[in-house]
Protein backbone atom coordinates (compact mmCIF):
# COMPACT_ATOMS: atom_id res chain seq x y z
CA UNK A 1 0.00 0.00 0.00
CA UNK A 2 2.83 2.37 0.85
CA UNK A 3 4.45 1.97 -2.56
CA UNK A 4 1.11 2.47 -4.29
CA UNK A 5 0.53 5.64 -2.26
CA UNK A 6 3.94 6.87 -3.39
CA UNK A 7 2.75 6.57 -6.98
CA UNK A 8 4.91 3.58 -7.89
CA UNK A 9 3.83 1.55 -10.90
CA UNK A 10 2.84 -2.09 -10.55
CA UNK A 11 6.07 -2.97 -12.35
CA UNK A 12 8.17 -0.96 -9.89
CA UNK A 13 6.35 -2.49 -6.92
CA UNK A 14 6.81 -5.98 -8.32
CA UNK A 15 10.55 -5.43 -8.75
CA UNK A 16 10.91 -3.98 -5.26
CA UNK A 17 9.07 -6.92 -3.68
CA UNK A 18 10.41 -9.67 -5.93
CA UNK A 19 6.96 -10.53 -7.29
CA UNK A 20 5.40 -10.88 -10.72
CA UNK A 21 3.73 -7.72 -12.00
CA UNK A 22 0.44 -9.59 -12.44
CA UNK A 23 0.54 -10.61 -8.75
CA UNK A 24 0.88 -6.98 -7.70
CA UNK A 25 -1.97 -5.96 -10.01
CA UNK A 26 -4.28 -8.63 -8.57
CA UNK A 27 -3.54 -7.54 -4.99
CA UNK A 28 -3.82 -3.81 -5.71
CA UNK A 29 -7.16 -4.38 -7.45
CA UNK A 30 -8.41 -6.47 -4.51
CA UNK A 31 -7.32 -3.77 -2.07
CA UNK A 32 -9.13 -1.08 -4.04
CA UNK A 33 -12.23 -3.26 -4.29
CA UNK A 34 -12.25 -3.85 -0.52
CA UNK A 35 -11.90 -0.12 0.09
CA UNK A 36 -14.72 0.60 -2.40
CA UNK A 37 -12.41 2.60 -4.65
CA UNK A 38 -13.85 2.34 -8.13
CA UNK A 39 -10.95 3.71 -10.14
CA UNK A 40 -7.23 3.42 -9.64
CA UNK A 41 -5.55 6.80 -9.29
CA UNK A 42 -3.27 7.75 -12.14
CA UNK A 43 0.36 7.32 -11.30
CA UNK A 44 3.28 8.98 -13.04
CA UNK A 45 5.13 6.73 -15.45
Amino acid sequence: MHLTAQGKSNKDIAQALGLAEVTVKVHVNALFRNLNITTEPKRPR
